[in-house]
């Protein structure tokens, strides 16, 4: 068997309804300390699949997320109108909520760094600690015209 569908076998695909919007995630362990992993750009929750055979299962919980138009998170398609990364912070925040989680982790690379940065800003008295990186600290108007052109390649 190949590593590959050794790490699917172990994650298991959720939806749940935030905000009216079909989310799916993926959970994985049953430890004390949660973590909310967020996607970059064009990015979905199987490219963290490989991180979380790292991750002690019993010390952590992880959920790895794709925000509305990512990866199984359709429909809606994906919206890169200013302000999506706020939007997307207030999804990640409704989700844990609707998963009735009060206090967890952070980790966000590129867009999901970003993202990562406006949830804590946002939900400071949940957050624990916060991991970002390769995340830009604002987006420019050239940033959004290459989201535009690329949002269709995944």
């Amino acid at each position: 068997m190949n590593q590959r569908s050794t790490i699917s076998r172990k994650m298991n695909s959720i939806k749940i309804k935030v905000n009216n919007i079909e989310i799916n995630y993926f959970k994985v362990g049953n430890g004390q300390q949660k973590l909310l992993i967020f996607p970059g750009a064009l990015g979905q929750v199987d490219d963290f699949k490989p991180l979380t055979e790292n991750l002690d299962r019993e010390k952590y919980t992880i959920y790895i997320w794709d925000p509305p138009g990512y990866g199984s998170s359709r429909p809606p398609n994906r919206d890169f109108s200013p302000g999506f990364l706020y939007r997307d912070a207030d999804y990640a925040i409704a989700l844990m909520e609707v998963l009735g989680i009060n206090r967890y982790s952070m980790l966000g690379w590129c867009n999901g760094g970003c993202t990562a940065l406006i949830a804590a800003s946002r939900a400071a008295h949940r957050v624990d600690k916060l991991v970002v990186w390769s995340c830009n600290a604002y987006v420019t108007s050239k940033d959004l015209e290459f989201y535009e052109t690329t949002r269709d390649v995944y």
